[in-house]
């Protein structure tokens, strides 16, 4: 009999603690909609440790409902950042509508950091960028470090030969430095103009 009525207070007693905790989290609800926030939902977290680590319960909800003023707080008081507002979207439509009408922006993002695009067309060919990014992809493109590279020298060499160092007449060992083509050497029958950066056939004899 004693061991029945010890069975019977033990379900009594799961039984109230069930009610108390309802009563809490109802009383909780309650006190977030008063406030006008969204009311918090119980999270379980799974897992072994101890302190605030696995194995215990949370609460999150609306702006406000258990969060410190620099973000969600864990059991101990400890907080933890959180966005300080909602992701701009609108603002990141724009960056990207930007980028897609403006050809420089493009030829930048096209490629790694300190690099940028040229179309792929024959020298001198082209008036302009393309405008969108899809006739990028489509035609074609290389990316090019604009202050060294011998074949994109300052520029594209679709749009302007002059950014095409090995293209210079007579010219034997070109540089390119800072984006400007530098003439080293001229070939045989050719004579070196420094002022000019350019060479010039020689007068027959």
């Amino acid at each position: 009999m004693a061991q029945l009525s010890m069975k019977k207070f033990a379900l009594i007693a799961f039984a109230l603690a069930l009610a108390a905790e309802g009563a809490s989290t109802a009383k909780m609800a309650t006190d977030a909609a008063l406030r006008g926030h969204d009311a918090p939902r119980l999270v379980s977290r799974t897992g072994s440790g101890s302190g605030n680590q696995g194995g215990n319960t949370d609460y999150q909800g609306g702006k406000g409902s258990n969060q410190g003023e620099n973000g969600p707080t864990k059991s101990g008081g400890q907080s933890f950042p959180r966005p300080s507002g909602r992701p701009h979207s609108k603002r990141s439509k724009n960056r990207d509508n930007n980028v897609d009408s403006n050809p420089m922006l493009i030829a930048k993002s096209v490629c790694p950091d300190n690099l940028f695009g040229c179309p792929i067309a024959e020298g001198g060919s082209l008036s302009s960028l393309p405008s969108d990014i899809a006739t990028w992809f489509t035609e074609g493109f290389e990316c090019f470090d604009l202050e060294n590279d011998l074949r994109a020298c300052g520029g594209c060499a679709s749009m302007n030969k002059v950014h095409d160092c090995t293209s210079i007449p007579g010219a034997d060992s070109v540089t390119c430095e800072a984006g400007k083509c530098i003439v080293q050497t001229c070939a045989k029958g050719f004579t070196l103009d420094e002022d000019d950066n350019n060479c010039v056939a020689s007068q027959s004899q």
